[in-house]
């Protein structure tokens, strides 16, 4: 079997590639043998985060069909051991459905579907946490869903001790992320709600790669004492040092449940919608819901009141570190590896 793994990637922003960047370590951190080949479209953001994980790619023609089409015609000649995609719903195509149904290839779906639809491929993964029971599968060998299949990079096993040997107090430092794209303009809205609130709060910003109002936004965020950053090294390590974070309801907000920093949630879509409810109702998350014109006087009154109630901040902590335990790589890892071996 090829020791190659195609890794399809829709990127509306970057959760669907940073997701698969994170299931690679995970597979070499159990030892897989895999040399990876994303297939991405032309977005400039999308390549750059694969170039800084040091990641082979190639660019996929426009048109879902016909780059699908390309692909199956490449199988052929060289059918990769692994193939993934991850998608909010190009596994609908025909023609995708003949490369998930591959007779020798181990095929993965990852999806963020809150009505958790039936995919015919050998393992298939809902990364959106389930607020009820998951539906029966018939067309994947094996199904995943729920909080416990997150794929969050490693360092995410160790962050419940690290929060652990922190307790909660005073709230000093904020943490502020809508994405790689803020496709909202959310910043804005986060910058009009801090200029009414006290300055009792020090806070870092960072801006995605494919944020279009970056420039406008670093001039007021120095106006307004908001230190920018345009990168982190550790996602991780950001959250845990800060007392409070403002997120959109993306992957970032699970990174914040592992690492039980206290938030706030803005919704993006219909996806990162359900994602803050079940967080809300799992962890007391405060989720302020979507765009609207009172978002930014609601979000000042809530930053108020999450970071002057420590007792607050501190039950939401350890409920977010029992919802979200930062193995789930490994979990789809695993299973990735036994299908594998199987097919060996």
């Amino acid at each position: 079997m090829t020791r190659r793994i195609d890794i399809w990637v829709e990127s509306a922003g970057l959760g669907h590639v940073t997701r698969q960047i994170n299931l690679f370590e995970h597979l070499r951190a159990c030892g897989a043998d895999l040399r990876a080949r994303f297939i991405i479209d032309d977005r400039p953001a999308t390549a750059e985060a694969l170039r800084r994980a040091g990641h082979d790619f190639v660019t996929r023609d426009a048109n879902l069909e016909l780059a699908l089409e390309k692909l199956r015609d490449e199988w052929v000649q060289e059918p990769p051991g692994v193939f993934v995609m991850d998608s909010v719903d190009h596994d609908l195509s025909p023609k995708a459905k003949q490369l998930l149904t591959s007779e020798n290839v181990t095929t993965v779906v990852f999806m963020d579907d809150p009505g958790d639809r039936d995919v015919e491929c050998d393992i298939q993964v809902n990364a959106l946490p389930a607020r009820s029971e998951a539906s029966q599968k018939t067309g994947s060998s094996r199904s995943l869903r729920g909080v416990e299949y997150l794929i969050l990079p490693p360092e995410y096993a160790h962050a419940r001790k690290a929060r652990e040997s922190r307790p909660v107090g005073k709230c000093e430092r904020g943490f502020v992320f809508f994405g790689g794209a803020d496709l909202e303009n959310f910043t804005t809205v986060f910058l009009d709600a801090v200029a009414r609130t006290p300055r009792s709060v020090e806070w870092t910003l960072l801006m995605g790669p494919a944020f279009e109002h970056s420039a406008m936004a670093e001039r007021r965020a120095r106006d307004l004492s908001v230190s920018v950053s345009r990168h982190v090294d550790s996602m991780a390590e950001a959250l845990l040092r800060s007392d409070i974070a403002v997120l959109a309801a993306g992957n970032t907000l699970s990174e914040a449940a592992a690492t039980g920093t206290p938030a706030i949630a803005l919704s993006q879509n219909p996806v990162q919608r359900e994602n803050a409810l079940f967080f809300t109702e799992t962890c007391g998350v405060l989720d302020l819901g979507g765009p609207a014109a009172d978002l930014a006087s609601r979000l000042a009154v809530a930053i108020e009141q999450l970071a002057g109630d420590v007792k607050t901040r501190s039950e939401m902590s350890g409920r977010m570190l029992r919802t979200v335990d930062g193995l789930g790589g490994r979990r789809v890892a695993d299973v990735i590896l036994a299908e594998m071996n199987r097919r060996a």
